[in-house]
């Protein structure tokens, strides 16, 4: 076994890291953020809520050794704000000036450190990884991060009807354009650097965001697809304890499709994002719109 996590000197708790055993930190989905949205005087509220497995983490948090905060930016407007939710709560209001921002804003959930501490050890930590290191942290330092989400606020969002299911992140060591996994309760679609830079610059124009639908989600929903349909008897029965599998088992119902006929998976994950279709045949156009910029390539 190896650190998967090698940015910090420290256990950081994350999806996909090995740092801390049996131990999760997560935020209320897209969807529900989404639909928590009021807009009142002028201003925009978002509910949003935490689910922290880590009774170490805990203990830290209930002392005031530690904090969870949710990291606010609007690129479109260079609106950036931390908010940190109170010791005893699960739950947030955010309140924003509507005129302080653009048409979306990205949230990211961390837990940080509120003081200096030497011998950071917790009972999860993995001991094969931590446990003859002498650990410090210092007051700001990321303890846990949950996977972020990306809020449509004024505009359309042809995905905001989904249940949110895909998760978008980057690595930037990663080699190949990008690659999908399933093991979680999100389908995790991961960017190398360059695909990133698209990703955003597509983000950043809302008018094109069914573009992202074709470019990343429909090939990760045909991989996942396959997985299901060619799945033994015991990856199937993992498959549904996961959020992602019980959504599309319920829209695969409600199409009627059974996937061990003979349809083809692409036409199926059109009949899942069937808005996608739609724009196919404006990719090329929209692309060259993203690259038109002198000197880009």
């Amino acid at each position: 076994m190896r650190r998967t996590n090698v940015s910090f000197p420290h256990p950081i708790l994350k999806e996909g890291s090995e740092d801390y055993i049996d131990c999760k930190f997560t935020i209320s989905d897209q969807e529900e953020v989404f639909n928590s949205k009021k807009e009142i005087n002028g201003k925009f509220t978002l509910t949003i809520e935490y689910e922290l497995i880590c009774f170490g983490l805990e203990k830290m948090i209930l002392d005031k050794e530690a904090k969870v905060v949710l990291y606010l930016e609007s690129k479109m407007t260079n609106y950036r704000k931390a908010f940190s939710f109170d010791s005893e709560s699960t739950k947030l209001e955010l309140e924003i000036n509507k005129n302080e921002l653009g048409d979306y804003i990205d949230i990211k959930p961390f837990i940080v450190s509120n003081v200096d501490k030497d011998g950071f050890i917790l009972n999860e930590h993995n001991k094969v990884l931590f446990g003859s290191s002498t650990i410090s942290i210092r007051k700001g330092d990321f303890l846990a991060e949950a996977n972020g989400l990306h809020i449509i606020l004024n505009k359309f969002d042809p995905l905001a009807d989904k249940p949110s299911i895909f998760k978008i992140h980057v690595d930037y060591d990663l080699k190949e354009d990008y690659t999908v996994s399933w093991e979680y309760d999100h389908i995790s679609i991961t960017l190398n650097e360059r695909l990133h830079g698209l990703y955003n610059k597509i983000s950043q124009e809302p008018s094109y965001r069914i573009v992202l639908s074709s470019l990343f989600v429909t090939p990760a929903l045909v991989d996942v697809l396959s997985a299901i349909k060619n799945a033994n008897e015991d990856d199937l029965e993992s498959y549904k304890t996961k959020k992602w599998y019980v959504v599309l088992s319920s829209r695969l119902k409600h199409l009627k499709i059974d996937l061990n006929s003979t349809y083809s998976l692409s036409e199926v994950a059109n009949k899942i994002l069937p808005i996608v279709s739609t724009a196919v045949s404006n990719i090329d156009y929209i692309i060259n719109e993203l690259y038109s910029d002198k000197g880009e390539k």
